[in-house]
């Protein structure tokens, strides 16, 4: 879903990063979204990126193994950069923010999301978890516009995912779960545009019209109170991140 709110900031002809892409099915939905802009996929897992080289290819997206803390690629490269679920595995958030700024274009665009500390089963892989203000601070330390947006999930449906996670072995068995996704991904998008979800502004008045999809909703940070959404649980941190 989060890949789904990143779509809504490109446009033709962009050098896009999705940083720690994993097996690459988010990298796939914004390279077949989106065919005259080029996507590369950095991630440190070669069992990952072989995942994503098999089942997730096409004419503009690009598998790179990397360390997000030392990226190949020069200064000034990209127009937009995705880090989802990215940061909290790093223990110098503050360092692999420099190395973003260092290949974001002056003008460009860093979407960064993290789990909420307060919703997490903090797994020894979270080296660095973070409470909303701790998260939207680090941001702003480096970025001068920092729009802040959380991903809600209800009291319920959190209590059934938190239970999922505990039960879960492996991180490649968990992996391999989402290989058949490729043709989902398709009608997916397909989907989206036959509704218009593309064009959706998400930040009108969330009580009314909320960005939803699949049983999940993404609200404007600031709009969204325990009074107007008592069972919204901030389950994911987002901040969308510019310096122009």
């Amino acid at each position: 879903m989060r890949y789904i709110f990143a779509n809504k900031f490109i446009s033709d002809n962009l050098n896009i990063l999705d940083v720690a892409c994993g097996v690459g099915y988010g990298s796939y939905f914004l390279a077949i979204s989106n065919v005259n802009s080029i996507i590369y996929g950095v991630d440190i897992s070669d069992k990952a990126l072989k995942i994503a080289k098999k089942y997730y290819i096409c004419n503009n997206v690009k598998y790179i193994k990397a360390d997000v803390l030392n990226m190949p690629f020069e200064e000034n490269r990209f127009d937009l950069i995705i880090s989802f679920e990215t940061i909290e595995h790093i223990k110098n958030g503050s360092k692999y923010l420099m190395e973003v700024k260092r290949v974001l274009k002056e003008e460009g665009i860093f979407i960064c999301s993290t789990p909420n500390k307060e919703f997490t089963s903090h797994p020894k892989y979270h080296v660095n978890e973070y409470l909303p203000e701790e998260f939207y601070l680090l941001l702003q330390s480096e970025f001068k516009h920092v729009k802040k947006y959380f991903q809600f999930t209800r009291a319920e449906e959190y209590k059934t995912v938190k239970e999922k996670d505990i039960r879960q072995k492996g991180i490649i068995s968990g992996l391999k779960k989402i290989i058949p996704f490729k043709k989902q991904i398709k009608l997916l998008i397909n989907k989206f545009k036959s509704q218009g979800l593309n064009d959706l502004d998400i930040d009108i008045d969330i009580d009314i019209n909320p960005f939803y999809i699949n049983g999940s909703t993404s609200y404007d940070f600031e709009n969204v109170t325990k009074k107007n959404r008592p069972d919204a649980i901030k389950r994911i941190l987002l901040g969308v991140c510019k310096d122009i």
